[in-house]
């Protein structure tokens, strides 16, 4: 936004599937979500300030992704029949296992333990970055019950796993809390919350911590809740804004 203002520019425009609307009674532009319920992409927006909202264009935010495509193909784009992106668009021809141990010192990508919640040592692992919370496959211990990872401790370079039931959490600590439109948190506030891009909201209570980090209380257990993943607000289509889990609350 910057190097198009800079440029002399009166707006950017993006490709995201996401809406920019007008609240004529509250005097504020808002972020929604796009057209097409399987391409949103307002979750990867949570932190744009409206003061962008009223610089931005989101030309297909309104289309479904077929009438982007047919629209591609009227104007003769090369892409039009370009598959879409998965998992990380800009790691192309590779999984994410691969990019990081391009980018990483070896050193950094060393093996460790595979420890229970009480810290049982249960054997060992190849490297943390082949693990994310909520994974089954990889995980080859012996078991009577299917393990999952359940946490990762960079620190003692440790993969905790346990039963699927551990997975379930209604709280988590939300750090560099970023709100689009001004929010007052003065009072705890109901909104309805994601905690991963693919995952569905739910209903929250959300705690003021600081003035940059929240409590964030569900009203039905989440599974997987991961520390580095965004969690963003909604109300109905509109998105309040979000943060970073840090990490899970005790209670």
């Amino acid at each position: 936004m910057d190097w198009a203002l800079d440029l002399g520019a009166d707006f950017l425009a993006t490709g995201h599937y996401a809406t920019i609307q007008w609240n004529p009674t509250q005097n504020r532009h808002e972020l929604h979500k796009g057209g097409d319920d399987g391409k949103d992409q307002s979750y990867f927006l949570f932190t744009m300030k409206e003061a962008d909202l009223a610089r931005t264009l989101f030309p297909v935010g309104a289309f479904e992704k077929p009438v982007v495509r047919s629209l591609a193909q009227e104007y003769g784009l090369r892409v039009a029949n370009k598959p879409d992106s998965q998992e990380i668009c800009f790691v192309q021809g590779k999984s994410y296992k691969e990019f990081i141990e391009e980018k990483v010192p070896a050193e950094v990508l060393r093996p460790g333990s595979f420890v229970n919640a009480e810290g049982k040592v249960l054997g060992q692992h190849a490297g943390l970055h082949q693990y994310t919370v909520g994974q089954r496959k990889g995980i080859q211990l012996n078991s009577l019950e299917p393990l999952y990872v359940l946490a990762l401790n960079a620190e003692k370079n440790e993969v905790v796993v346990g039963p699927e039931s551990s997975l379930f959490r209604k709280s988590a600590i939300v750090k560099n809390v970023s709100w689009i439109n001004e929010i007052d948190l003065s009072r705890s506030s109901k909104a309805l919350a994601k905690i991963r891009y693919r995952s569905k909201e739910s209903p929250v209570e959300i705690v003021k911590l600081d003035d940059s980090s929240v409590e964030v209380k569900f009203e039905i257990p989440q599974r997987a809740i991961t520390p580095g993943q965004a969690l963003v607000f909604y109300e109905g289509s509109r998105t309040l804004g979000g943060g970073w889990i840090e990490s899970l609350s005790v209670h």
